[in-house]
């Protein structure tokens, strides 16, 4: 799940998406780590300018009854990537971040100028032959995009297209990607509507309905938002182990609001002009969690 939502700084991956974003920023191999914890090294790219364009539905555990489908997208020059995660610690598979952490690119600014592709075009599925989608609804910046509907449900297999007019990013498309099926999380169980999770010792994550190709991102975040944990590993492996290392920084945290949630994940990545722009479609579920 680590590639899973909205401007970091407004949603935290995949746990504020519980909330009411739905969408990731930036997966763990685009991000720098921070020399320090809460140091400003943010995510940079070097010299690509790069995008991201990312479908996600959450459509398990506490939103089973009422799906989220959310479209979110953001595009950044040469030097930065559209995310201000900073990676506080790295494990094989697993990352903790600081959510709000300065974002710097090369240019030395605090945050990433995020420039626009016109209006993109979305269809496939229920969406059918067009929905328009046009920069200024992200709660960070205003060439963010972002949209969100209970109508718009994505089920496994269907193909989901984007197309662009235009702006500083060239026009592209229609670039496409096949959706994937929501997995079913097996361990941890919850108990009395709560995933107690231990951070004294390692935690093995089990799940089913994984598919080759795919990613399975297992993510975690206490109720104070400012940091999260998420791993990911190849969605056919049905296994992973979350170090104690890895969930030893949430002792004595508040539960209070503490989120967690799983996911599959597909991704692809294709050129509009110097642009390298990453494509995912993302199926999650989510679940209120007590760090023991």
């Amino acid at each position: 799940m680590k590639d899973a939502l909205r401007p970091v700084a407004a949603c935290a991956l995949i746990s504020t998406a519980l909330a009411a974003c739905g969408g990731r920023t930036e997966s763990r191999s685009d991000t720098t780590t921070g020399s320090v914890p809460n140091g400003a090294s943010g995510s940079s790219t070097g010299g690509v300018p790069t995008g991201y364009i990312s479908f996600t539905e959450c459509s398990g555990g506490m939103c089973s009854q009422q799906p989220q489908f959310a479209l979110d997208a953001a595009f950044a020059p040469a030097g930065f990537a559209p995310s201000q995660s900073v990676v506080l610690a790295t494990s094989d598979a697993c990352a903790v971040y600081d959510a709000y952490g300065a974002s710097t690119g090369s240019s030395g600014s605090t945050s990433p100028p995020i420039v626009s592709a016109g209006t993109l075009t979305l269809s496939g599925g229920t969406m059918g032959t067009g929905v328009p989608v046009t920069p200024g609804d992200g709660p960070a910046n205003p060439e963010f995009y972002a949209y969100d509907g209970d109508s718009i449900l994505l089920h496994a297999g269907e193909t989901l297209t984007v197309s662009a007019s235009g702006a500083t990013v060239p026009a592209f498309g229609p670039a496409s990607i096949v959706a994937p099926a929501l997995p079913v999380l097996v361990a941890p169980v919850a108990v009395s509507g709560f995933y107690r999770i231990p951070t004294s010792a390692d935690l093995v994550v089990e799940w089913t309905g994984g598919e080759a190709g795919g990613t399975f991102s297992f993510f975690a975040q206490g109720a104070d938002g400012t940091q999260y944990l998420e791993c990911e590993w190849p969605a056919s492996l049905g296994q992973g182990t979350i170090p104690r290392a890895m969930l030893a920084p949430f002792a004595g945290t508040s539960n209070d609001g503490a989120t967690v949630g799983y996911a599959q994940q597909v991704a692809t990545s294709f050129t509009a002009g110097e642009y390298t722009i990453s494509m995912t479609a993302q199926q999650y579920g989510t679940g209120q969690l007590m760090f023991e």
